[in-house]
């Protein structure tokens, strides 16, 4: 018996069980959610609190707002280029999609201290809360307004609920002694001293499937660089 042969023909068969599994894995984990159609979907859970997609609505469209602002800077005649540079490590789309969520549950954290505690809002910070409001909405892109007019009531709570965390967190950085933007959602001061204290479980069977950039923009034009770094679209600009 060729024993060679046999490892030989193992091995391969392996392999191949090994390639088919990975590839099952790989279209799943990148199958993309129908955001609008999924905003009852639980993605985070906070101190036993649900987060759903549709409070979460709010940080996805001032998120993409922003950062759509950049790319049509960038390229003014297909801004979907931009959402997929990779650039420090990463692409843009999913560097926005970790300030999305990173900002969402830092946010819930404060408001359920603000909430606790019976924070009320001065007559100066309720003036600035509705000045967030009214810039919230008049610097949406048209499409952006269309998509999510029909959840106005949850972006507005959204915005309320901020002004609460907003307080709440700088009420936490006096107390502490830190200043405000030590406490921030990336900030280490908040992650060791405020986060690390809350059980923060993030939904990843929902949360992995959700892709930036398309949930309340509309891109018609095909990217024909999808992996192109920025430096490298900076050289093919030069060669134009």
């Amino acid at each position: 018996m060729n024993w060679r042969l046999i490892r030989s023909i193992a091995t391969v068969v392996f392999c191949v069980v090994i390639m088919g599994y990975s590839m099952r894995v790989g279209i799943k984990n990148h199958t993309k959610l129908d955001y609008m159609a999924h905003l009852n979907d639980v993605v985070a859970v906070i101190d036993n609190e649900e987060l759903t997609l549709e409070e979460l609505l709010f940080y996805v469209t001032y998120q993409e707002n922003k950062v759509e602002h950049d790319a049509r800077i960038y390229n003014p005649e297909n801004s979907r280029d931009y959402w997929n540079i990779h650039t420090n490590g990463s692409f843009i789309k999913e560097e926005a999609k970790d300030v999305v969520i990173g900002m969402a549950i830092h946010d819930r954290i404060f408001f359920k201290m603000a909430r606790e505690n019976n924070t009320v809002l001065t007559t100066e910070e309720r003036q600035n809360r509705e000045d967030t409001r009214s810039d919230f909405w008049s610097d949406l892109y048209p499409e952006q307004r269309e998509i999510v007019s029909g959840h106005s009531e949850a972006l507005d709570i959204a915005i309320d609920r901020i002004a609460l965390a907003e307080k709440a967190q700088r009420e936490a950085a006096e107390a502490d002694g830190v200043g405000f933007s030590q406490y921030n959602w990336a900030a280490k001061e908040f992650l060791e001293n405020i986060k690390s204290k809350h059980d923060v479980k993030i939904i990843e069977d929902i949360w992995d499937h959700i892709v930036l950039g398309d949930i309340t923009l509309i891109h018609d034009k095909v990217s024909y660089t999808p992996f192109l770094k920025s430096e490298e679209k900076e050289d093919e600009d030069r060669q134009k």
